[in-house]
């Protein structure tokens, strides 16, 4: 069935002739487009493209798969419409060679097809992010210490200038560098271009760097002025007022002010009664106005040494003290000061000091650069040792590929200008993200850019961080014209892509209302107007309750509980305050039953519609986890960091170094601690008395020897697994620490049981590619442990979450990106914007370089550069400017309802200092969005002026403010904390005097008797022969079976061998020759020779004789010495407990004999080898544990355990057990 594209989507799909941009607003369908402009090339009736000549580059490998698999869709439908059809069908085999993958996938095809014109392996791999951080660890270490020995002066001098006493802060810029230069096509003639500009500092044009000085001092001195304006018209006002009878109104306009005119007006009143010298205050006032547009019209004419000497005068200024004013009016003129103080830090020095810093540095930076390209070929020669590439690799070998030089200029290679001729068409999709070098790479491939077709939305560009930068995207865009315009001058033309298919009306205008307010070139690094305006066209039923919700949780006032000192205990984060809120607003919408649309049918919304976005949620998710889970909410999240933090990791980690190393106390005490070996805080002690002064394992030793039995448990597990670790590999040897321990099945019933067991498989496979990469041994993998978390690295946590999980789902506004969900959502919006790189004592900019702090070491004290503050204001520009694009994605991610939440701690202080960025129009000035430091003062700011933020102007006194009467419906409800934490209260105070009530009570309760004395007593685990002792009221004790007789070996070892012979004896086999079967188990060593000569085989053979056998024989699925791990119900271990405490969890863990399934239901079977004389005493005996491995093992594997059966070796014959 054909689809009904918009006219711009038929414009993107049959655009032909030039490179395209198509610039696709968030749910606008691009997907759809792309596949179907791909089809229509590869069935073009007069010229179809064969599909192996387009190459189709996507973000991810997920997006690349999906691609290809709607492709090869699209095209079947088309061969059943025409299956006589030969180009269809030879279209349909070439799409499943096609080059549809993400560029390093490209890339990497490219290096494996050329490797030898890289003196590159032909086998080689590619390490992982771990594996690379320790290999740069090898090279910083191995490079430092040559160059300590061979350029100890200049060495000496790098440490000094970024240390200044440790060189871990030189290690840090040298990586900084590295990876900085990863993404430029041409590292090489960058660094050569950026310190020319320092070694020819006298002939400098500095203009690069003070051009964006004069922008921002223009910026906060105007709103310096601003405000002195403001303050002169409002002590004039004053001054009218104070004398009635000269009274006449004033003739100029009071700015929107965080003070109203009541306030203005009790100012007055209080001024009256104090008889302030308002004419001196007012001419003080008139004298800031002076001082500060004497330097404005310095920077406006851009005369850098007539703006230096004039901020002497700043210092005078900001000594001066207005009095009469009031706390309000003090407080703009504080903000006056700020300003013009961070103005006059601009201009720091005459030109030529400048010229002469610049001179000063390019030493430092000339040395530096050294040190980092040594870095970079020490680091590839590791790699080359160890035959591996990594990502960053592939891009600058594939443009070693496709470059060459001829005649002193770079050109094309052979290669490159071969694949430009037989690939057609270069379709590229979230062009937003590429940086420089994957750019460079699509015009090498490329006829001249003439046959690029390119998907992107500056507005969703979020991954500068990972040296993304989307102004690529943003200058082919400007020199792009409209579809279907044409100009012989540009190659490129632009269509876009505005229709908005994902989200209801109420979300759509939400966005517009922000994003029209807040978003330009300057703020943003886009222009939000009609082109990039969402224009909702998805289509919903009517439904009530969809208005975007805003909720400002007030957490300033919030009651606390405090101790006798009056310090604050128990106290509740606003973290926990705001992750409540939003646990107690799904809960409600969930009771309510909520309704969504899905595939046009209402229905009540489950957990899995609705996702909670945030900033960083790493250290976030867990409090909103637990806040959900109290509320009876189901919660995941894909945790990327954090694994080595992980509890379960961690008692493994430990375990390996004990068994490396078992002097380790430390390690010592947290396995023994840990829920592997449960020992408790008062055992520990106890063990530890035996001998103070020693290594723990000693005292565990002799606390054995003394005849404690835990210990001695403990120290034969440890050494049966040192013993196991010397001979096999680390991979085997975890799996042994789990078989041996039951960590897994004992990790599972913990709360987040799935991600720990999840997390502890992981292990295992980090420790087969730690093996596989050529390494090995136990004290190896500990050392690359140890060097990862030096290197603050983290291995990736596994991902439990599944599409079909019906859970919410927490998630970073990264990961959200592409994906959608009918409830949004958007919490910590007061998370205040991390700006920590554009600190650090070296910036790097593309365009404009080095930015240095220069060290003063006399006066420890670092100074920036023009150069620096230049960077520094640039990067804090386009870094906030990604903020915003990333609440961008974050808001446009929901389909049917919008939430977004934050607290505050001031809501009217944050509202006064808000309420000045906005302009007498309304508007909000650029500089003023830039100077925000969180989402939520983005949202405020907008709030103040929208038709719903009433209660926010009335907070702010904003009574004169221009309000939008259009837009979203938006519902705006300010909580106090208290609200949500109704059920926390204040202790109670005490009377200082007795109360013979208190006494009295106080009495009664030592006399009080516990009335569920049981829980005292109840186990947290259970094991099998605490079941059995329960039930016998002794300690388990095995007669010797009379077919076991034999000498040598105790009845318990003999039953041992039993069991062990019937875990590993192919049944197949036994039931022929029971002798046999033994004699192959011997000789293969899974059981002793001392094992085979106790086992009567006329016993096994009456077994395999038995009906019992026969059903075993014929199931298809057997499982035998199943180990599991479960909980149960303190009412189904102890019958008389109190209704109360009936719910209260016990763990319990045992080991099957055997488990087989028969016509869809499962069969428990244990065998027994004690000497009874009837079944009664094994029913008596074993019954009740077989009826909790029962209810156990039915709730692990979801099946019905229909019977329970006992088979006795002694007695020759099955017992079976009535699970009813």
């Amino acid at each position: 069935m054909s689809r009904n594209w918009t006219p711009k989507q038929q414009d993107a799909i049959n655009a032909r002739g030039n490179s395209i941009i198509v610039s696709a607003a968030a749910g606008s369908g691009k997907t759809s487009v792309l596949v179907e402009r791909v089809l229509r090339l590869l069935t073009d009736t007069d010229n179809p493209v064969p599909a192996n000549r387009i190459i189709v580059v996507t973000y991810t490998d997920a997006a690349a798969n999906e691609m290809r698999q709607r492709l090869i869709e699209g095209m079947s439908k088309l061969i059943e419409k025409e299956p006589n059809n030969d180009i269809l069908h030879e279209q349909s085999m070439l799409l499943t060679n096609a080059h549809i993958s993400t560029i390093h996938s490209f890339c990497l095809e490219l290096m494996r097809d050329n490797f030898q014109e890289l003196d590159l392996e032909a086998g080689f791999r590619i390490c992982d992010e771990v594996e690379l951080e320790v290999m740069k660890k090898q090279a910083i270490d191995e490079v430092f210490e040559e160059y300590y020995e061979l350029h100890t002066g200049e060495m000496a001098e790098l440490v000094q200038f970024f240390g200044p006493t440790r060189d871990y802060k030189l290690e840090k810029t040298v990586l900084q560098i590295h990876k900085f230069l990863n993404s430029i096509p041409f590292p090489d003639e960058w660094l050569d271009s950026q310190l020319k500009k320092f070694s020819d500092a006298a002939n400098s044009n500095l203009s690069e760097w003070s051009d964006i000085i004069y922008d921002e001092a223009e910026y906060l001195l105007s709103t310096a002025h601003d405000a002195s304006i403001e303050m002169l018209h409002i002590a004039k006002l004053m001054q009218a007022m104070k004398s009635p009878r000269d009274f006449a109104p004033p003739t100029f306009n009071i700015r929107h002010s965080p003070i109203s005119r009541h306030e203005i007006l009790a100012l007055i009143e209080e001024l009256i009664k104090k008889d302030v010298d308002i004419e001196k205050t007012l001419t003080m006032i008139e004298d800031d106005i002076t001082v500060v547009e004497g330097l404005i019209a310095f920077v406006e004419k851009k005369d850098w040494e007539g703006a230096f000497k004039y901020t002497y005068k700043f210092e005078t200024f900001r000594k001066k003290e207005l009095e009469g004013l009031g706390e309000a009016l003090h407080a703009m003129r504080e903000e006056v000061k700020k300003n013009t103080k961070a103005a006059e830090k601009l201009f720091l020095c005459p030109k030529e000091e400048v010229k002469s810093d610049m001179g000063k540095l390019y030493p430092i930076l000339k040395q530096l650069v050294n040190l980092t390209m040594s870095f970079s070929d020490k680091l590839t020669e590791i790699k080359a040792e160890k035959g591996v590439v990594d990502f960053s690799d592939f891009m600058h070998f594939a443009v070693k590929l496709l470059t060459c030089e001829e005649d002193g200029k770079r050109t094309k290679s052979a290669l490159a200008k071969e694949l430009s001729d037989y690939y057609e068409y270069i379709i590229i999709d979230e062009f937003q993200d590429v940086n420089d070098i994957q750019d460079e790479i699509f015009r090498l491939l490329s006829r001249d850019e003439k046959n690029i077709f390119i998907v992107g939305d500056v507005k969703q560009s979020v991954y500068r961080f990972n040296q993304a930068n989307p102004d690529i995207l943003i200058k082919k865009k400007n020199r792009a014209i409209d579809y279907p315009s044409y100009d012989k001058d540009t190659d490129w033309v632009k269509i876009f892509l505005s229709n908005n298919f994902r989200s209801r009306v109420e979300v759509t205008d939400t966005v517009n209302y922000f994003f029209k307010k807040l978003m330009s070139k300057q703020a943003g690094e886009i222009d939000y107007d009609e082109n990039e305006h969402l224009i909702p066209s998805a289509q919903f039923q009517d439904a009530d309750d969809r208005n975007t919700e805003i909720s400002i949780i007030k957490t300033g006032d919030k009651v606390v509980d405090v101790d006798e000192a009056g310090e604050p205990i128990n106290e509740i984060t606003d973290l926990e305050i705001e992750a409540k809120h939003v646990a107690e607003r799904i809960r409600r919408m969930i009771d309510s039953g909520y309704e969504i649309e899905d595939r046009g049918v209402m229905r009540p919304c489950r957990y899995s519609d609705i996702s909670i976005l945030m900033r960083s949620p790493n250290s976030r998710a867990p409090v909103f986890i637990e806040a959900l889970l109290e509320r009876g909410i189901p919660a995941a999240t894909p945790l990327q960091k954090g694994y080595f933090d992980s509890r379960e990791i961690m008692v493994v980690l430990n375990l390996l170094k004990i068994v490396d190393n078992p002097l380790r106390d430390i390690e010592m005490v947290s396995v023994m601690m840990s829920p592997m070996f449960m020992f408790t805080a008062e055992e520990m002690a106890e063990i530890r008395l035996k001998s103070s002064n020693a290594r723990m394992y000693f005292s565990v030793q002799k606390a054995s020897e003394e005849g404690n039995t835990k210990c001695g448990e403990f120290l034969q597990i440890l050494s049966e697994l040192r013993e196991y670790s010397a001979s096999h590999s680390i991979e085997r040897f975890i799996r042994k620490i789990y078989d041996t321990t039951d960590f897994l099945a004992l990790i599972g019933v913990h709360d987040g049981g799935e991600q720990k067991q999840a997390n502890l498989r992981l292990l295992v496979e980090y420790a087969n590619k730690y093996e596989s990469n050529g390494a090995g041994g136990l004290s190896g993998f500990i050392r690359y442990v140890d060097d990862v978390i030096e290197q603050k690295s983290d291995f990736e946590q596994a991902n439990v979450i599944s599409p079909n999980d019906n859970a919410v789902s927490i998630l970073s506004i990264h990961k959200s990106k592409g994906l959608e969900y009918p409830i949004c959502i958007v919490s910590c919006c007061g998370v205040k914007f991390n700006l920590q790189d554009t600190y650090d004592q070296l910036l790097l900019h593309i365009n404009h370089g080095f930015g240095v702090k220069i060290r003063e070491h006399k006066l420890l004290k670092l100074y920036p550069t023009l150069q620096y503050n230049a960077n520094s204001h640039i990067m804090k520009t386009e870094q906030i400017s990604e903020e915003m694009r990333l609440l961008y994605v974050a808001l446009t991610r929901a389909k049917e309802k919008l939430i977004i939440t934050f607290t505050e701690k001031n809501l009217k202080m944050k509202l006064l200092a808000l309420k000045r960025k906005v302009d007498y129009f309304g508007a909000i000035p650029p500089k003023a969005i830039l100077s925000c430091r969180s989402f939520s003062d983005w949202i405020l700011l907008c709030m103040l002026g929208h038709k719903d933020g009433i209660e926010l102007r009335k907070i702010a006194a904003h009574h004169d403010a221009i309000v939008y009467r259009d837009g979203a419906d938006i519902n705006l409800t300010i909580i106090d904390a208290d609200t949500v934490l109704s059920d926390e209260l204040s202790e109670p105070e005490f009377a200082h005097s007795a109360d013979d009530g208190i006494v009295r009570r106080i009495a009664s309760n030592i006399e009080y008797s516990y009335p569920n004395s049981v829980l005292c007593g109840l186990p947290s685990k259970l094991t099998v022969t605490e079941i059995v002792r329960e039930e016998t009221n002794s300690d388990v004790l095995l007669s010797r079976p009379t077919f076991m007789a034999s000498q040598g070996m105790t009845g318990a070892q003999r039953g041992e061998a039993l069991h062990k012979f019937m875990q590993f004896a192919n049944y197949d086999k036994a039931s022929i020759s029971a002798l046999d079967e033994i004699a192959r188990l011997s000789n293969e060593r899974f059981i002793s020779r001392e094992e085979a000569n106790v086992i009567d085989s006329a016993k096994v053979e009456a077994f395999f004789d038995s009906e019992l056998a026969k059903r075993i024989l014929s199931s298809e699925n057997v499982l035998r010495e199943y180990k599991f791990m479960s909980r149960i119900r303190a009412a189904e271990y102890a019958k008389d407990i109190d209704e109360e405490f009936a719910d209260t969890e016990i763990t319990i863990q045992g080991i099957a004999d055997c488990i087989f399934e028969e016509e869809g239901e499962l069969i428990l079977l244990d065998y027994k080898t004690d000497y009874v004389k009837t079944e009664d005493e094994l029913v008596k005996k074993y019954g009740r544990q077989l009826e909790l491995y029962s209810k156990a093992i039915g709730d692990i594997l979801e099946m019905n355990v229909k019977e329970s059966i006992i088979y006795s070796f002694s007695l020759g014959r099955e017992i079976i057990l009535n699970n009813s």
